[in-house]
């Protein structure tokens, strides 16, 4: 079952809740780097410090929201929903630029 997307090319399709793929995943989110992940919906359901900082907006304000409709400007939102559609079908994307706040 399909969980989510991580983005920066990890693909969340095979997790289990398992204590240890669970400390796995914490560990992804605590790289000093902007990191997020959607779930199938493209609702964000993780926002790290990074992302924050980054972007100007807290995870409070980020979780729950539709990635694609409120934190991708329109001339990119096309182009990042195709990507992340082939992301979610298992298509792996490598090098995607798009601005981030």
């Amino acid at each position: 079952e399909l969980m989510g997307v991580i983005f920066f090319g990890h693909n969340l399709t095979e997790r289990k809740e398992k204590k240890h793929d669970a400390h796995q995943l914490k560990s992804y989110f605590d790289y000093n780097a902007p990191i997020f992940a959607v779930d199938p919906s493209g609702v964000i359901i993780v926002w790290n410090d990074k992302s924050a900082e980054v972007s100007g907006y807290s995870k409070e304000e980020a979780l729950g929201q539709v990635l694609v409709k409120v934190y991708i400007p329109e001339a990119f939102r096309e182009s990042f929903q195709r990507m992340l559609d082939n992301a979610l079908r298992g298509k792996a994307t490598t090098n995607f630029e798009f601005p981030f706040f």
